[in-house]
């Protein structure tokens, strides 16, 4: 059985901006509806129930492949052009893999983000299914992530990667070739900040309290709220107006400014009495 990479068909974005083809081959549409069902219904799996990713797969398979909602029963491969990129694990060993994979995932202390990446890249390199492991593997990741933090929910993995499919198949084949997720991760975490990145400030926000409660305290939490609603219209903050926002003196202003930078939710640029601060997420993305 031969796989080929980029199964991105029919689906132009799933997520926070829905926009699905009107006119397509009747698998195209089929594999739209499929995945629009399968997203309808994310909140509903267990991350780590085996028999839920398979109920997961038979949505998005359903009526397009023989093996719908099963492990394949032969061995698979990843082929670019006359290339074989990736051979997919012998059948016989899939299940165990992906039971040990989801007890590993249900187990770790590793941070949402990563764990959901290593999740995401994991299912490919096991390829459990004869077709549509490249869905199964993004919806996994999504859903892994919504789990940490609704937001995700309405943006999917499929979504963020939609606009660079082609580094994305690029970067999953380097990590497949070496058996090394690290390349892979970087890109995952990379497209993720681009995505919250267009949401509106305030919504970003939203998730700060899970990525950071073990850095900062109740009362530099409400500060950051204080100064978000400016930050969501304004590319950046200074001391004067962050004391304006918050009521507090200059050097309490200060304190509060170099906590949040310290913990990386802000990024300071400029010195003395010019430095001003960016939301870190902004100032990565350059």
């Amino acid at each position: 059985m031969v796989e080929r990479p980029g199964s991105f068909n029919g689906i132009v974005r799933i997520g926070l901006h829905t926009h699905r083809r009107i006119a397509g081959n009747p698998r195209e549409i089929k594999e739209v509806r499929n995945a629009y069902d399968a997203y309808e219904n994310i909140l509903k799996f267990n991350p780590f129930s085996m028999n839920d990713f398979l109920a997961a797969h038979k949505l998005f398979t359903a009526g397009l492949v023989s093996e719908s909602g099963m492990f394949r029963t032969g061995d698979v491969g990843v082929v670019s052009g006359r290339e074989v990129v990736h051979l997919g694990a012998r059948p016989e060993f899939v299940p165990v893999l992906v039971k040990d994979l989801f007890e590993w995932a249900e187990k770790s202390n590793v941070h949402p983000l990563i764990k959901s990446s290593v999740v995401h890249f994991e299912i490919e390199f096991i390829h459990p299914f004869a077709d549509g492991n490249g869905r199964i593997g993004r919806f996994w990741q999504t859903l892994v992530l919504s789990r940490w933090h609704d937001l995700f929910a309405w943006i999917p993995t499929e979504t963020m990667v939609y606009r660079n499919q082609a580094e994305y198949y690029r970067v999953l084949g380097s990590a497949e070739k070496t058996a090394d997720s690290t390349e892979f991760i970087e890109f995952m975490l990379e497209t993720i900040i681009e995505a919250l990145n267009e949401l509106p400030i305030s919504k970003i926000t939203d998730i700060f309290p899970d990525i950071i409660t073990d850095k900062l305290s109740k009362a530099e939490m409400e500060f950051l709220r204080l100064i978000a609603g400016f930050l969501e219209n304004n590319s950046e903050i200074d001391n004067y107006r962050a004391q304006f926002l918050t009521g507090k003196s200059a050097e309490s202003a200060k304190k509060y400014l170099a906590a949040l930078t310290k913990a990386g939710v802000l990024a300071a640029v400029g010195a003395n009495k010019g430095r001003k601060y960016r939301l870190a997420v902004r100032e990565r993305m350059g």
